[in-house]
């Protein structure tokens, strides 16, 4: 296959640029992939019962079809309603208006805020600890760099490397270098921090599914709209393509992007070959999991922002409107 340029660091011997890709990984992800999709069609052609997928679709849920355990007891907790439903259908219930302004963190459950918030700090610390760990190891080193930060992107350093299933120890040839084992277990550590990630931002999105969803009822108490359903009727209007209002759902996705393009960043699996004084390859060649300090640094701060924002974002009052 012919290459055009290079898109990363040109050596000062040969130039040249090669195009690597492994046949195993490429079948593994088509594999996934057409699996993904395959039940995303199974479901959606099997399952024909009603969905419950947005706050609207509830609401018109219950006007079809009123929940007997909810009857006549209007602007129940999440607990009230549990209680209610083991007791059975009963007889009214006063409301009381709250003696504390209602916010954002009342909507998620606590469970729910505990495990999202000991995931983020716990990985929180982990990077922080492996990032001094990566510093200090570059610093030990007796290299010409100002600081680990000065390694820019794209850019491979062979003291910036893991000895996690390392090659370089025991001089690998072409043909150990060829070998599958040895390129899924580096890619499973080069791409595991992706995994983490996904986690970490399910467990983000859930909360801010709960907190937004929470405001879109309560704004229903002092403005007359239609609802949003996933099966609109009448004068109800459709979902949002991202489960969210724009102004939330787009900057959660970009955030999301960004971050994980700055992991992929930080990790990588980075190959070295060995030329002689002709330009050809040497049967000598090494392979490791390399790492960026500089990437792991922004990723880390990009987080944590996000980390942050998120618990300023809960502290924001929920207004209920009056009722007469």
């Amino acid at each position: 296959m012919a290459i055009d340029y290079c898109l990363v660091q040109r050596t000062d011997l040969a130039g040249k640029c090669l195009l690597q890709c492994s046949l195993v990984i490429m079948i593994c992800v088509l594999g996934a992939n057409a699996v993904k999709l395959t039940c995303r069609k199974f479901i959606l052609l099997t399952y024909l019962e009603p969905v419950l997928a947005t706050i609207g679709d509830g609401i018109a849920s219950f006007l079809e079809r009123p929940n007997p355990f909810t009857v006549n007891r209007p602007f129940l907790t999440r607990a009230q309603a549990r209680i209610f439903k083991r007791l059975g259908v009963g007889g009214k219930v006063r409301y009381h208006q709250p003696r504390i302004a209602l916010r954002w963190w009342n909507a998620p459950s606590r469970p729910r805020w505990i495990i999202t918030l000991s995931l983020y700090t716990i990985a929180i610390i982990v990077v922080s600890l492996l990032l001094t760990m990566g510093n200090s190891n570059l610093t030990d080193q007796s290299i010409s760099i100002p600081t680990p930060y000065s390694i820019g992107f794209r850019i491979y350093n062979s003291y910036a490397t893991l000895d996690i299933f390392s090659t370089s120890s025991f001089s690998p040839t072409a043909a150990d270098f060829s070998s599958n084992s040895l390129l899924l277990s580096l890619a499973t550590v080069a791409n595991l921090q992706q995994v983490i990630v996904s986690c970490l931002y399910f467990a983000y999105n859930t909360v801010y599914t709960s907190m937004v969803s929470a405001d879109e009822f309560r704004r229903f108490s002092s403005h007359r709209k239609a609802l949003r359903t996933t099966d609109p009727k009448g004068q109800q209007r459709s979902t949002y393509r991202l489960s969210f209002p724009w102004t939330y759902a787009l900057p959660l996705a970009l955030c999301s992007s960004v971050l994980h393009w700055l992991v992929s960043q930080s990790l990588f699996i980075s190959r070295t070959e060995i030329l002689d004084t002709y330009g050809k390859t040497e049967w000598i060649s090494y392979m490791e999991v390399g790492y960026l300090p500089l990437a792991i640094l922004l990723a880390f701060s990009f987080g944590t922002g996000m980390f942050v924002g998120l618990d300023l974002e809960r502290g924001s009052k929920v207004k209920a409107a009056r009722t007469g």
